[in-house]
């Protein structure tokens, strides 16, 4: 089996990768950089620098090789900078998609896994979040995402497309002995790493208290290589429903303030915190109910934050600065 990850050099795709080499895969990669690291790719994986959204940028790798399954880890996230730079977001998460959705069904590859996230639901959701919840985006970010799962729905029901949605909570962790993955974790855990290294004097979190409704936001975090390994199942799948949407999470909330003291207890450090208030886009509480994806082929999630701390904490610092870079054009 064959697949292609778009977006293989990132943080997800990087893990996404491993996990289906893991499995015995074979796959190739595309990406563009922007966010990615070419080092985060095996040199025996054969690798594409391209816009995936450009259909002469990418027919040669179909001209090389076919693929069963494309996977697709390459969306901009980031509700706050989604507000700032709304056309940006459009043309990365919505017309660079149709584009490669276009690529993909004339080569007659039919089956998609989309990375999506929780921006697609309302910020001031209460309670646990499944398939069935209703979408209420807020944010530009979120609303190019819904237009994606439009577009796919579309395709599946007309062209033949076979897709699955997946959406995580808040990705942490690593493996902890590559460094090139390592720098990706959540910009919480990475904040709290600053300041143990002591580039920051204090991390700025959400509090309990602060506006709107008073309450501090409760995050799902999940292992990435747990969210990976996902993937790799998805992609194997062959009974899944088309259409299918697979939220992954542990079913455990915490605030920011909580993070930071399970960190405080792993770190053996006082960590200093500021307080700020919750802006209205963002989400109040995202609590994952994974029960699909384990009745679907027994995913759970084996790690828990301890092991995200530890693992992104161990891992090789390589890029200190997260090599984190943004083109707005």
């Amino acid at each position: 089996m064959r697949a292609l990850i778009i977006g293989g050099a990132g943080y997800l795709g990087g893990h996404v990768l491993r996990a289906l080499l893991g499995s015995g895969w074979e796959v190739a990669v595309i990406d563009n950089l922007s966010f990615g690291h070419r080092d985060v790719v095996p040199k025996r994986i054969p690798f594409y620098g391209r816009e995936c959204g450009l259909i002469v940028a990418v027919e040669d790798v179909f001209r090389e090789q076919t693929f069963d399954v494309a996977i697709y880890c390459a969306g901009l996230n980031g509700s706050a900078m989604s507000r700032e730079f709304p056309l940006h977001y459009y043309h990365n998460n919505f017309i660079a998609i149709y584009y490669l959705l276009k690529t993909l069904l004339e080569q007659r590859v039919y089956r998609f896994l989309f990375s999506s996230d929780f921006s697609v639901y309302d910020p001031d959701i209460d309670g646990e979040i499944d398939e069935k919840t209703p979408k209420n985006p807020q944010t530009p970010l979120g609303r190019s995402l819904l237009a994606v799962e439009g577009l796919l729905r579309d395709l599946a029901e007309n062209c033949g497309l076979r897709y699955a949605i997946l959406r995580a909570g808040v990705l942490a962790g690593t493996v902890p002995t590559d460094g090139f993955l390592g720098n990706g974790s959540c910009a919480l855990l990475n904040d709290i790493f600053s300041v143990v290294r002591g580039r920051k004097a204090a991390v700025t979190i959400c509090g309990k208290g602060t506006a709107p409704k008073n309450i501090a936001p409760k995050m799902d975090y999940v292992h990435v290589c747990d969210v990976a390994d996902a993937y790799a199942l998805a992609a194997q799948a062959t009974a899944l429903e088309n259409g299918t949407e697979l939220l992954l999470g542990t079913g455990h909330t915490l605030t920011e303030e909580d993070v930071v003291h399970v960190a405080e207890r792993i770190l053996q450090r006082s960590i200093p915190v500021n307080l700020r208030e919750r802006l209205p886009w963002e989400p109040a509480h995202i609590c994952v109910n994974y029960a699909l994806a384990a009745n679907a082929f027994g995913w759970r999630p084996r790690r828990d934050l301890r092991d995200c701390i530890e693992s992104a904490w161990r891992a090789p610092e390589k890029f200190p600065e997260n090599g984190h870079k943004m083109s707005i054009s």
